[in-house]
């Protein structure tokens, strides 16, 4: 039987980052990420195999109701938030080793954002905003793969992500965050009985920088992607996948600290499917969002698919 493609599934960078009013309270300036935590979810530890390209394409369908102060409780704010995002990413493994492993890049490109707002604009009537621009471009020079046995982990202490392109002080909605940051992460993938489960996980610490435009400064932030998959067949996958969010120090604007440090939390969780084709494979994964303070409140779609440029190279399942 087939093991799962190590080229299938890396990492998305889409930013479907949320912008709702700035009177609203949320995590993060404008709610916003530069990294769309619970998209890496499939395969964490595994990267494409040296010598060889991946193409990834990725969409996203965000859709939020609801705002909750740090409490935990809802703000009376009525307004509909709805996201469609769409990006790529190419990933390419070097034949080059560093410390027992191998090294990779990538570069992911969210090329097309769409963010929809309505807002209550009086008794009879709504405001609706809408905005399509591309966010923020999320990069890493070099992370570094091992493989030991069923034990499948990466390094990577060079990710970053650039500025938005589209940022205005004067529009309501406002696409990708307007600074740069970093963040270190280590991905683990486990493969127990010869690959038929899947254990993985992705910790992320994100450092951002400060924003010279709004002279604010998102506080920075934690996150654990978690997923746990079941093999039903040669091609067919199910299991529940999710992310532990906290935001670990506070916002600051104009260098004082905003609402309280206005951190953030939550903890998205649902069900994940993937399947495996013969030249690549497609994941589907719905998150409904729980555990939330300081940030907008709501739902998330995503679909992902995966092809290899060059190789087209599988792992065989031994009997």
């Amino acid at each position: 039987m087939r093991m799962i493609n190590r080229t299938l599934y890396r990492l998305l960078l889409l930013s479907a980052c949320l912008a709702i009013l700035g009177s609203t309270a949320s995590a993060t300036e404008s709610g916003a990420c530069v990294y769309p935590y619970g998209v890496d979810t499939v395969m964490t530890g595994l990267a494409p195999k040296p010598g060889s390209t991946t193409y990834y394409q990725y969409e996203a369908f965000v859709w939020k109701n609801e705002t909750v102060d740090g409490n935990g409780n809802k703000i009376p704010i009525d307004f509909k938030l709805r996201v469609f995002a769409s990006a790529i990413k190419l990933n390419h493994a070097w034949k080059l080793k560093l410390l027992g492993g191998s090294l990779d890049s990538y570069v992911a490109i969210p090329w097309g954002v769409f963010e929809e707002l309505r807002l209550p604009n009086g008794p009879a009537s709504t405001a609706q905003y809408s905005k399509f621009a591309m966010s923020n471009v999320g990069y890493s020079p070099l992370q570094i793969q091992w493989h030991k046995g069923m034990a499948h982990w990466i390094l990577d202490t060079m990710q970053a992500w650039t500025p938005g392109v589209a940022y205005s002080s004067a529009d309501v909605l406002n696409i990708g965050q307007h600074n740069v940051a970093w963040g270190p992460a280590f991905s683990i993938t486990l493969l127990p009985h010869k690959g038929r489960q899947e254990f993985g996980s992705r910790t992320t610490y994100i450092i951002n920088g400060y924003d010279k435009v709004t002279h604010y400064r998102s506080g920075n932030e934690f996150m654990d992607e978690f997923t746990g998959m079941q093999e039903l067949s040669k091609k067919w996958a199910v299991g529940a996948a999710g992310t532990i969010y906290y935001q670990t120090t506070d916002d600051r604007s104009h260098g004082a600290r905003f609402q309280g440090g206005n951190r953030g939390r939550s903890l998205q969780i649902g069900p994940q499917v993937r399947y495996s084709m013969p030249y690549g494979g497609m994941a589907v994964k719905y998150y409904r969002d729980t555990l939330v303070q300081n940030q907008a409140k709501g739902n998330t779609l995503w679909f992902q698919y995966a092809v290899p440029f060059n190789g087209l190279q599988f792992n065989k399942r031994k009997e």
